[in-house]
């Protein structure tokens, strides 16, 4: 069993609007944000295996239907016809490729972030672990 210690917040930024690419620093013993609070609102664009709805028969071509994770495979779709016969639902998109989030004042996103961007007004602060 983990220590205490390893349960509580490593370290904690304040990520000013339009910072792009913040991610936690391996020195402090974070490999990731568990948590993104919003002071001021705006877009955050959130880097991990972020789950969401999709309107398959939407996407614009194979490279958008790559984004998203086959639950039968576990990997990336190949192509947009593959996505289309599983039908519209809830995927897993890839985490290399960031989510934007529209957020308001008080909002907060839990979940295992690697890395996130601000747009020109969104003022954050993410906790790290």
């Amino acid at each position: 069993m983990a220590h205490p210690s390893e349960d509580r917040i490593n370290r904690l930024y304040y990520v000013p609007a339009s910072t792009a690419n913040v991610e936690p620093v391996a020195d402090d013993r974070a490999d990731h944000f568990y948590a993104v609070y919003c002071n001021t609102g705006g877009a955050v664009t959130l880097f991990s295996s972020v789950a969401q709805f999709v309107d398959v028969s939407g996407l614009a071509d194979d490279a958008a239907a790559q984004k998203y994770i086959n639950p039968t495979t576990g990997i990336a779709f190949v192509d947009k016809a593959t996505a289309v016969a599983l039908g519209d639902g809830t995927y897993e998109h890839i985490a290399t490729d960031g989510v934007a989030i529209t957020m308001v004042a008080g909002d907060t996103f839990y979940g295992k972030f690697t890395k996130l961007t601000t747009d020109g007004s969104a003022i954050v602060v993410a906790y790290a672990r």
